[in-house]
């Protein structure tokens, strides 16, 4: 039996062809297999209000983490509360590799740490940090420098026989905000802090990692 409405062959025995026509009432019916589209459903006013809630808690959270991200990259203060204590460890590092090399104890200045002006390196010039780290950026002295919102200063020990079997670096805020930490370390390699507005000493107490019984790789001379 062939269907007027699709052309489709059917056996005689059915009433209603896939399409829909049925054979008896000679009309098309309602499709068999019509699926209800529940995306096209209207939202009630209840589930649109939900959904526009959702995308404002989704908007305020991307917009707090990229505040958050850019206040810490552009905030050289809030950021050098991790990196300053970082190169007060590169500085100690570099000082023991100076007096274990040298076997004059550490050194009498930060010039001597840095990298020569040619040839290989030697006690003036060890070649063990960056230039900045030296001293010999902008701003640097033999003394002290300026990196991630930090002044560094380094004060040598008194010589002893020939040799200088102490120093202190100190890592100050370049500018003062409550809760953030001036630091300190010394040849014992204990990094210590305070978040009060003056420099660290060694009377601070240490920061976690670095207290007594977990001190930084190193000697006293």
């Amino acid at each position: 039996m062939e269907c007027p409405h699709c052309g489709l062959i059917n056996p005689d025995v059915v009433q209603r062809c896939d399409c829909g026509y049925d054979f008896d009432l000679k009309r098309v019916a309602n499709p068999p297999h019509q699926l209800t589209d529940f995306s096209q459903k209207p939202l009630s006013l209840l589930g649109k209000f939900r959904r526009r809630i959702w995308i404002f808690v989704i908007l305020a959270a991307v917009v707090a983490v990229a505040v958050f991200v850019r206040g810490v990259l552009t905030n050289p203060m809030r950021a050098g509360q991790t990196s300053c204590p970082g190169i007060l460890r590169t500085l100690h590092t570099v000082e023991v590799t100076f007096a274990s090399t040298y076997q004059g104890g550490f050194t009498d200045g930060l010039h001597r740490l840095g990298p020569p002006p040619s040839g290989n390196p030697n006690v003036d010039h060890a070649d063990l940090v960056f230039p900045v780290y030296a001293g010999r950026g902008p701003g640097g002295t033999n003394f002290g420098f300026e990196k991630a919102g930090c002044k560094f200063t380094y004060t040598p020990g008194k010589r002893h026989f020939g040799s200088i079997p102490t120093y202190t670096i100190t890592a100050e805020q370049v500018e003062f905000e409550h809760g953030r930490k001036n630091f300190f370390i010394d040849e014992t390699g204990v990094i210590r802090g305070t978040i009060e507005n003056r420099t660290a000493t060694a009377k601070d107490p240490p920061l976690y990692g670095t207290g007594k019984g977990r001190p930084l790789p190193g000697r006293s001379f």
